[in-house]
């Protein structure tokens, strides 16, 4: 549905180029990032008030619940990656570039950095119930502030530092020049995107072992 949505508003309405890439195969190869990102962020951030019963009856480690959570987010991405390469098949596009062999390196990243955004919410939402409204409200802003409704060229040079402090645009980019050939992955994009992803899990895991002691009586 969000695919046909931007397809409609974006490349029809809007006119935005997609690279001379068929408009659909453009915004599914952006959605398969944000497909895991952001539902594996909303259910991480949420996972402790929704399993409250659990956490108050039964003693286990907390860290389980959202990584338990991350890791069963990825049989959804496979799903989607498979119906994304059915429909590129129809479309008879080029080979898949080589650095496909980075995929799984890449999906781990997509994976620090959703549970570390996650840890950092769940941890702060235990005592706040208010703040998973404004994390939804992040998310929209944040969707918008990645390269998925449109290409990472459109955006302007002086902008484009604050671009490759969002990790979900290494991830698109890195999607499209592997199975679209639009070779938009810098050296500076990659890197940049590592080093934020590894902070952010490292606050959110710091974070969450700090507080985890106190989850059951603020609960």
């Amino acid at each position: 549905v969000t695919t046909l949505l931007f397809v409609l508003v974006f490349s029809k309405a809007l006119n935005v180029s997609t690279n001379g890439v068929p408009a659909i195969l453009f915004y599914l190869s952006g959605l398969l990032a944000w497909g895991y990102v952001a539902p594996t962020f909303s259910s991480v951030s949420r996972c402790l008030i929704d399993h409250v019963e659990l956490c108050k009856r039964v003693y286990f480690p907390r860290i389980f619940l959202p990584l338990s959570v991350a890791v069963s987010g990825l049989a959804a991405l496979a799903l989607q990656m498979v119906v994304f390469l059915g429909i590129r098949a129809f479309y008879s596009m080029p080979p898949v570039s080589l650095h496909v062999f980075w995929l799984p390196l890449v999906v781990v990243e997509m994976m620090l950095l959703s549970l570390g955004l996650g840890l950092i919410f769940t941890s702060l939402t235990v005592r706040h119930r208010d703040l998973h409204h404004v994390s939804q409200f992040l998310l929209t802003l944040w969707m918008y502030a990645s390269p998925i409704a449109y290409p990472l060229e459109l955006v302007p040079l002086e902008w484009t530092w604050v671009f490759e402090l969002n990790p979900v645009c290494f991830f698109v980019a890195f999607l499209r020049d592997c199975f679209l050939g639009s070779h938009e992955v810098t050296v500076s994009l990659a890197v940049n995107a590592a080093l934020v992803t590894l902070g952010v899990f490292v606050a959110g895991f710091t974070l969450f072992s700090r507080m985890e002691r106190n989850f059951i009586d603020t609960l």
